[in-house]
């Protein structure tokens, strides 16, 4: 097992768990009914990944910052259009009902 756990090594343990339990989800539909094995791989396959998933996403985590805290880039302001009035198209003008 690697020391170093890393998303793209998650992930695929992620996806070689759902393969290999849907397939035996499968085989134990297909040969026994009656009994339902299939759930104690699943659960026990399952916390092991879990686990993992701690240990990979979980607190404590180092980001790529020395100090160990993740920052937000800094926000660009956007210029500002200044508003254009609408000519009015009336035969009035809007000081006329002031």
């Amino acid at each position: 097992m690697s020391k170093k756990n890393t998303p793209e090594q998650f992930y695929k343990s992620l996806s070689t768990y759902v393969v290999v339990n849907l397939f035996l989800i499968a085989l134990n539909l297909i040969t026994s009914r009656h009994n339902l094995w299939f759930v104690y791989p699943l659960l026990g396959w399952g916390l092991g990944l879990a686990l993992q998933g701690i240990r990979t996403f979980g607190p404590g985590k180092e980001s790529s910052d020395k100090d160990g805290s993740r920052q937000l880039p800094e926000a660009t302001e956007m210029p500002r259009v200044p508003e254009k009035r609408a000519e009015s198209t009336a035969p009035w003008r809007d000081r006329d009902f002031v």
